[in-house]
């Protein structure tokens, strides 16, 4: 019974490169839902900072939201995009 158990034990403790491989794929997907999570956020924030009821009195700084909002659905799937419309919107707004 022994040697069962300590032949199991090393087999166990062997590099696997099918292991290896599992967990790259497992850090990658993880890797994409925090980019997911990211990109969520920054849309979020861009909404926030377009939306229509800022500008009430400001009729220029309305059609600029309008015009940088219009660009959001091109980039919402390019979290780079995204963070460079937020840029834009900080320095225009």
């Amino acid at each position: 019974m022994n040697k069962f158990i300590n032949r199991l034990l090393a087999f166990l403790k062997k590099p696997n490169s099918r292991n290896r491989e599992q967990e790259s794929e497992w850090g990658a997907f993880f890797e994409t839902i925090g980019a997911q999570d990211e990109r969520l956020q920054l849309i979020k924030k861009i909404r926030i900072a377009l939306h229509p009821d800022r500008f009430i009195n400001d009729s220029e700084k309305a059609l600029k939201a309008k015009e940088l909002h219009s660009q959001l659905a091109n980039l919402e799937y390019d979290v780079k995009g995204l963070r460079m419309l937020i840029e834009t919107i900080s320095r225009e707004f």
